[in-house]
């Protein structure tokens, strides 16, 4: 192992340790995670809809300001939720709620 490979690791270890210790923090970034993969995985079209997004506990709540797209959301909510979960590897969304 180079020194490069051997300060990665560590840089790699340090981080999974902090988050370990500090489930806020861990917590706040997977719900960071989770905007930004709602806001990639709606692009241009939906995005502009979406007023608020929030992770707690295995739920998503996401608001949108159209009733007509929060209807045609809502017939593939299952779809979304493993495509989410998919993109980011592991199942932490359970729950999806469009108000």
């Amino acid at each position: 192992m180079n020194k490069d490979e051997h300060n990665t690791f560590n840089l790699k270890q340090a981080l999974d340790n902090l988050f370990q210790k500090d489930k806020k923090l861990s917590r706040n970034l997977t719900e960071q995670q989770i905007k930004r993969i709602w806001y990639e995985m709606m692009d241009n079209t939906l995005a502009p809809y979406t007023t608020r997004v929030k992770f707690k506990d295995g739920t998503l709540k996401v608001w949108l300001n159209s009733s007509s797209m929060r209807d045609e959301l809502n017939r593939g909510k299952k779809m979304i939720i493993k495509n989410m979960n998919d993109k980011i590897g592991e199942e932490r969304i359970k729950k999806l709620i469009l108000l």
